[in-house]
């Protein structure tokens, strides 16, 4: 994502450009931030499941983590036909 933006950067593409690209870079740009979020929550998920952090009864973190990954995708599935498939 980040070449892609830069690549439309370098074309001398904006969020001023027209509106397609206002609304593309934008929406985009939120969603690739939840996704290193959600990276980053996984990633902590992780190390303290290796930590045993984790048990049967409490694995709250784990749904929750979990949770957030799902809603990320679910956007995502909204979001790609908007940006890509429609334009």
């Amino acid at each position: 994502k980040l070449f892609e933006f830069y690549t439309k950067y370098q074309e001398g593409i904006s969020l001023s450009t027209n509106t397609f690209y206002m609304f593309y870079l934008s929406l985009t740009f939120f969603h690739f931030m939840h996704v290193i979020l959600g990276a980053m929550i996984l990633t902590a998920v992780m190390l303290k499941a290796r930590g045993g952090g984790y048990s049967r009864e409490e694995h709250t973190g784990v749904e929750t983590g979990g949770s957030y990954w799902h809603m990320v995708d679910l956007v995502w599935i909204i979001l790609f036909p908007l940006v890509y498939i429609i334009r």
